[in-house]
Protein backbone atom coordinates (compact mmCIF):
# COMPACT_ATOMS: atom_id res chain seq x y z
CA UNK A 1 0.00 0.00 0.00
CA UNK A 2 1.38 3.53 -0.45
CA UNK A 3 1.35 6.02 2.01
CA UNK A 4 0.38 9.33 1.25
CA UNK A 5 0.68 13.02 3.55
CA UNK A 6 -1.35 16.29 2.71
CA UNK A 7 0.70 19.51 3.41
CA UNK A 8 -0.88 22.51 3.66
CA UNK A 9 0.90 26.20 2.89
CA UNK A 10 -0.62 30.02 3.63
CA UNK A 11 -0.43 31.68 1.14
CA UNK A 12 0.74 35.30 2.67
CA UNK A 13 0.75 38.90 1.09
CA UNK A 14 2.67 40.51 3.16
CA UNK A 15 6.40 41.64 2.57
CA UNK A 16 8.95 39.42 4.80
CA UNK A 17 6.13 36.90 5.97
CA UNK A 18 8.07 33.58 5.78
CA UNK A 19 5.61 30.64 3.66
CA UNK A 20 6.16 27.24 5.63
CA UNK A 21 4.02 23.82 4.93
CA UNK A 22 2.31 22.09 7.73
CA UNK A 23 1.39 18.20 7.34
CA UNK A 24 -2.00 17.93 7.68
CA UNK A 25 -2.20 14.29 8.11
CA UNK A 26 -1.51 10.71 6.50
CA UNK A 27 -3.51 8.37 4.89
CA UNK A 28 -2.32 4.57 3.77
CA UNK A 29 -4.04 3.08 0.47
CA UNK A 30 -4.18 3.11 -3.30
CA UNK A 31 -4.06 6.46 -5.14
CA UNK A 32 -7.76 6.06 -6.24
CA UNK A 33 -8.64 5.94 -2.00
CA UNK A 34 -6.35 8.50 -1.36
CA UNK A 35 -7.64 11.32 -4.22
CA UNK A 36 -11.25 10.43 -2.88
CA UNK A 37 -9.74 10.84 0.86
CA UNK A 38 -7.98 14.72 0.30
CA UNK A 39 -11.27 15.80 -1.70
CA UNK A 40 -12.89 15.18 1.23
CA UNK A 41 -10.32 16.76 3.81
CA UNK A 42 -10.05 19.91 1.38
CA UNK A 43 -13.53 20.27 1.40
CA UNK A 44 -13.80 20.63 5.27
CA UNK A 45 -10.31 22.18 5.30
CA UNK A 46 -10.88 25.13 8.04
CA UNK A 47 -6.99 25.89 8.55
CA UNK A 48 -7.46 25.66 12.72
CA UNK A 49 -9.81 29.27 12.84
CA UNK A 50 -12.30 28.66 14.81
CA UNK A 51 -15.10 30.19 12.85
CA UNK A 52 -14.99 30.47 9.05
CA UNK A 53 -17.96 32.21 7.91
CA UNK A 54 -17.48 30.79 4.07
CA UNK A 55 -15.10 28.42 2.24
CA UNK A 56 -14.11 28.30 -1.53
CA UNK A 57 -12.38 25.54 -2.37
CA UNK A 58 -10.52 25.44 -5.80
CA UNK A 59 -9.21 22.37 -7.74
CA UNK A 60 -5.95 22.77 -9.64
CA UNK A 61 -5.16 19.44 -10.28
CA UNK A 62 -6.28 16.07 -8.24
CA UNK A 63 -3.28 16.25 -6.06
CA UNK A 64 -3.68 20.18 -5.30
CA UNK A 65 -6.43 22.43 -4.07
CA UNK A 66 -6.30 26.17 -3.64
CA UNK A 67 -8.38 27.09 -0.65
CA UNK A 68 -10.14 30.81 0.79
CA UNK A 69 -11.42 30.98 3.96
CA UNK A 70 -13.55 34.26 4.73
CA UNK A 71 -14.02 34.58 8.76
CA UNK A 72 -15.45 37.61 10.21
CA UNK A 73 -12.39 40.16 10.12
CA UNK A 74 -10.21 38.40 7.66
CA UNK A 75 -9.81 36.39 4.87
CA UNK A 76 -7.02 33.82 4.26
CA UNK A 77 -5.75 31.26 1.61
CA UNK A 78 -4.26 28.36 1.06
CA UNK A 79 -2.96 25.82 -1.26
CA UNK A 80 -3.41 22.02 -0.06
CA UNK A 81 -1.08 19.04 -1.54
CA UNK A 82 -1.40 15.60 -1.88
CA UNK A 83 2.13 13.78 -1.85
CA UNK A 84 2.54 10.22 -2.41
CA UNK A 85 5.80 8.80 -0.45
CA UNK A 86 8.25 7.32 -3.10
CA UNK A 87 11.24 6.41 -0.33
CA UNK A 88 11.74 5.77 3.32
CA UNK A 89 15.31 4.95 4.13
CA UNK A 90 13.89 3.44 7.28
CA UNK A 91 12.21 0.56 5.72
CA UNK A 92 13.31 -2.44 4.61
CA UNK A 93 13.04 -3.47 1.22
CA UNK A 94 15.10 -4.33 -2.49
CA UNK A 95 18.07 -2.18 -2.48
CA UNK A 96 18.81 -3.02 -6.08
CA UNK A 97 16.72 -0.26 -7.92
CA UNK A 98 18.81 2.18 -9.51
CA UNK A 99 19.56 5.40 -8.28
CA UNK A 100 17.31 8.31 -10.61
CA UNK A 101 19.82 10.79 -9.43
CA UNK A 102 22.64 9.31 -10.18
CA UNK A 103 24.78 10.41 -12.82
CA UNK A 104 24.98 7.91 -16.29
CA UNK A 105 27.20 5.30 -16.60
CA UNK A 106 27.40 5.58 -12.93
CA UNK A 107 26.50 2.95 -10.19
CA UNK A 108 26.05 3.26 -6.68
Amino acid sequence: MARWTVFACPVHRGIGESIGFEEKGEFEGTEEEALAWFAERAGGYTADRKKVRRREVFKSSDRSYFVRLHGRFMTTLHVLRLTERISDTGLSGPTDAPDPFAAPGTTD
